[in-house]
């Protein structure tokens, strides 16, 4: 037999075995295919003679003669570099949180609704102290002389009736003299009168000073100091002071990565930090809701805002208290004309 062709067999059954095929063709295709899988092909080789294929008696082991079978060689490991003692370990990667982009969202609508509910309270009270201003103005001498003239009415009754009930009466007007005497004197100064350009310029600064220095904002190491400005930013609102608003966004503008600054450099919240900062800004939220809903129900405030015309309302109830002062004076008459 050929000894090409029975080593092309050999190799070509081995191959079929380990990749699960059979053989299909005749012998001869066969033997070009697994000839084509070991190296040159069978026509590119040197014909085998009669004596190439006799069997070399002269070389010990040895079976025939002819070209000797080519050998694998063993691939050499790749060298491995020791590690190093002064680089840190690596650890791996974060997971990325799912939760991340809705919270992040979520805690930027809660900032704006915090500035917006804020801006809410802090125009509230504002319009409250702006009509308790104008009530003082306009009734202050007519109602501390008409508290005056009640205490000494009640004062004359009780020493003539001698009754308890006449003396807690009288009591309880001296103490009501004394308590709008000591709150006149704490009254706060007279707000700036704007108009209605100046009040939305008011406005505008307001929302950009609130929103540049507000502590949800800052760095954990600026928080103190933006709360601090955030709280001046609020009483300027209040006061209608629109200079204090300005010099505050001066302040502001400082250039990017400077502490307190609007440009400073804060990293931004991820994780548990993220969670966190959400649940305090709901926290927050809650109580500006809170605080303004208690303040709707509060009589300054409903007051303020159920009167159309606060001169003409002002006007109407100084009218009523001197003529309530007319009246306590001609009783107050009546008693010294008795006691004489």
């Amino acid at each position: 037999m050929n000894l090409s062709l029975a080593f092309a067999r050999l190799r070509e059954a081995i191959t079929a075995r380990l990749r699960g095929r059979r053989a299909h063709g005749d012998e001869a295709d066969a033997s070009v295919r697994a000839s084509a899988d070991i190296g040159p092909a069978v026509a590119d080789r040197a014909p085998v003679t009669p004596e190439a294929a006799t069997p070399d008696t002269d070389a010990p082991g040895a079976v025939m003669r002819g070209p000797a079978p080519q050998q694998a060689v063993a691939a050499e490991p790749l060298p491995i570099d020791p590690p190093n003692p002064e680089e840190p370990p690596m650890t791996p990667a974060p997971l990325p949180d799912a939760d991340h982009d809705r919270l992040l969202a979520r805690s930027t609508r809660l900032q704006e609704q915090k500035l917006e509910v804020g801006a809410k309270l802090a125009e509230m009270q504002r319009l409250v102290r702006e009509f308790e201003r104008r009530q003082y103005e306009a009734l202050h001498e007519v109602l501390s002389e008409c508290l005056r003239l009640r205490g000494e009415h009640a004062r004359l009754q009780a020493e003539r009736s001698g009754a308890d009930a006449d003396i807690d009466a009288a009591r309880a007007a001296a103490d009501d003299f004394e308590s709008y005497q000591r709150s006149a004197q704490a009254q706060p100064p007279a707000l700036p009168e704007l108009d209605e350009d100046e009040r939305d310029e008011l406005r505008r600064l307001y929302r950009t000073a609130a929103s540049r220095c507000h502590p949800d904002r800052a760095g954990e190491a600026d928080k103190a100091q933006a709360h601090a400005r955030f709280l001046r930013v609020q009483e300027a609102y209040r006061n209608n002071d629109v200079e204090a608003l300005r010099r505050i966004i001066d302040e502001l503008q400082v250039p990017a990565g400077t502490a307190g600054g609007h440009g400073a450099s804060i990293t931004p919240a991820v994780g548990d930090g993220l969670r966190r900062m959400v649940g305090e800004l709901q926290n927050e939220v809650a109580d500006l809701i809170l605080a303004v809903q208690t303040l709707q129900l509060d009589p300054a405030y409903r007051e303020a805002r159920g009167i159309e015309d606060w001169d003409t309302h002002f006007a109407g109830a100084r009218r009523a208290f001197e003529q309530e002062c007319a009246a306590l004076r001609r009783h107050i008459r009546s008693f010294d004309w008795k006691l004489a």
